[in-house]
């Protein structure tokens, strides 16, 4: 077995040095962060994509002419779904990283929550300007009773329910599958992109898109969804931008139509700095960092070594992604 590897990224480093361990018949090629190699791709079985701009991805993979298998250590395939879909064959598998970032995110989705609630940006402000307010317009709230609607009940969204139940938050969600509905710890209900889910926007106090980006969820959340939610909720996104439309987005945080919307990723990143959504008080700007953990590398290469060992032994592999779906 050949595969084709990126030596320049953290998951190659750590992959190099575990793949010893599953056999010694299997030969790394090695490509670098622009996409060259001093090996010969083209003998490739199986190619892995680590964090490289498209053009050095394109650049590895037109060399390569037979490869059966295509990981990415990204959850979504959404920026190079049609360049890969230029240069694969058509029986070659497809997986994704999908998990071994979830509980990071989930994590950032309930510290926005709790900061949010608590007002805690607006005291962080106060601290800059030397000034001690402790009456403010809006009254913190209680993150116990709350409620919260996760868009795209995933392994993000599924590890979010949990963490957001255990504190007490009421938890709903909607996810493409329709009935019947297979169980989420700390969902109270599940909906079904089919059914009018959205009803249920309008009794949350909090909403989280995570859900994959695909033709069908492009600006799924637009001026329409954003009418049905309460003046007071919030709106994370840790997704995809492109499934917000940012100028409905904008227009109902400048309207304060919303309490406010926690972005960690936007449709142009970086964020553009003439974007209006960096002088929007009930806006908050992270730089799509909500992934990161000091874990997620060994997460990633144990998930890979494991879909090797598969792979060898004629075995289905995890986190197969559908074509039809994207996901």
């Amino acid at each position: 077995m050949k595969i084709a590897v990126n030596s320049e990224a953290g998951l190659g480093h750590r992959f190099n040095d575990s793949i010893e361990t599953i056999g010694s018949d299997i030969q790394l090629l090695p490509y670098d962060n622009d996409g060259n190699s001093q090996h010969n791709l083209a003998e490739a079985d199986v190619f892995i994509r680590s964090h490289i701009p498209n053009a050095a991805l394109e650049r590895a993979l037109s060399q390569t002419r037979s490869v059966q298998w295509f990981h990415t250590a990204s959850a979504g395939v959404d920026s190079f779904w049609e360049l890969i879909m230029k240069y694969l064959p058509e029986n070659a598998l497809i997986t994704n990283g999908s998990g071994t970032m979830s509980m990071p995110i989930a994590e950032y989705c309930l510290a926005q929550i709790f900061a949010i609630s608590k007002q805690l940006p607006l005291f962080v402000r106060m601290q800059d300007l030397h000034k001690w307010k402790q009456r403010t317009e809006k009254i913190s709230q209680d993150i116990h009773g709350a409620n919260l609607f996760i868009i795209g009940l995933g392994s993000i969204g599924s590890d979010l329910a949990k963490l957001a139940a255990a504190v007490g938050v009421h938890v709903q969600g909607v996810r493409r599958a329709s009935a019947p509905h297979k169980p989420v710890d700390g969902a109270e209900r599940i909906w079904s992109m089919q059914e009018n889910w959205r009803e249920a926007l309008a009794e949350a106090d909090y909403v989280v898109v995570s859900a994959p980006l695909t033709p069908e969820t492009y600006q799924l959340i637009n001026k329409q969804t954003l009418s049905f939610m309460k003046p007071s909720a919030w709106l994370i996104n840790v997704a995809r931008g492109a499934l917000v439309d940012e100028q409905a987005l904008l227009e109902a945080l400048e309207a304060n139509s919303i309490g406010g919307a926690a972005l960690d990723v936007t449709e142009t990143e970086p964020l553009p700095e003439i974007s209006a959504l960096w002088q929007t008080p009930n806006a908050l700007i992270t730089p799509h960092i909500s992934w990161m953990s000091p874990k997620i590398l060994q997460k990633q290469t144990d998930l890979i070594m494991e879909n090797v060992r598969r792979y060898r032994e004629g075995q289905s592999l995890l986190n197969l992604v559908s074509r039809e779906h994207r996901y």
